[in-house]
């Protein structure tokens, strides 16, 4: 299913830039997050007043110039407000839905105080044969719940949410998202259209033995976790 239509969005030519460190983010999966800096603010009062869309970036490792911008990956996650709640300290606590892959074509320039790119969509690749794409559902599935029974006394929190009839493309990124894996991973699960090979490689990860702790998951017991700061 194509994420723009299954979220009755119109493709946008252009977006606000909200980068969070360490955070990478996927479609299909709700996020919590917190607002307190001046220019997200205002980045957040813009998209509630126009489409409430907001990018959701992966800062880059690369190296930059002191007086440079933090670089941006080339593919990101574009996100919906799904609901916002404004303190009394003028901050605001919001929950994001990913609805779709996007890539940075060029940043514009600064007329806001915060960072906007062109965009284009990144449209998936789906498999094309049934048979194939449940079995690599049902193997990806048993895998990730038998990770999460190592480490987790009660599945309750996620009861509904993995045992209903997910398409390949959804469990993978939900998969993607809840992982401890490294950045570098994570990012490149993010740029990855074809869901047949994304999935291969999130079951290979999670068949090795040296996968790290759920942290996001077993420190609080609750799905979706907790609040993030940018």
């Amino acid at each position: 299913m194509d994420d723009w239509s299954s979220s009755s969005i119109n493709e946008p030519n252009s977006v606000r830039l909200f980068p969070i460190p360490g955070l990478v983010m996927f479609p299909h999966v709700m996020q919590p997050l917190h607002v307190f800096e001046h220019r997200y603010r205002a980045l957040l009062s813009d998209a509630l007043d126009d489409d409430q869309l907001i990018a959701l970036p992966v800062l880059s490792n690369c190296d930059r110039e002191a007086t440079s911008l933090p670089p941006l990956e080339p593919v990101a996650c574009l996100t919906k407000i799904v609901s916002h709640q404004k303190l009394a300290d003028g901050c605001s606590n919001l929950l994001v839905i990913g609805v779709a892959r996007i890539r940075l074509i060029t940043e514009l320039p600064a007329w806001e105080p915060y960072r906007r790119a062109e965009i284009t969509a990144l449209h998936e690749q789906q498999p094309t044969d049934d048979m194939r794409r449940h079995q690599m559902s049902d193997l990806l599935l048993t895998a990730f719940k038998k990770h999460l029974a190592s480490e987790m006394q009660d599945l309750s929190c996620l009861d509904g949410l993995l045992d209903r009839d997910l398409s390949l493309g959804v469990l993978t990124d939900l998969i993607a998202h809840t992982l401890p894996l490294d950045l570098e991973l994570k990012v490149q699960l993010l740029a990855e259209t074809e869901i047949e090979h994304r999935a291969a490689i999130l079951h290979q990860r999670l068949c090795e033995p040296l996968l790290r702790p759920t942290r996001s998951l077993t420190a609080a017991g609750v799905f979706p976790p907790d609040f993030s700061a940018n």
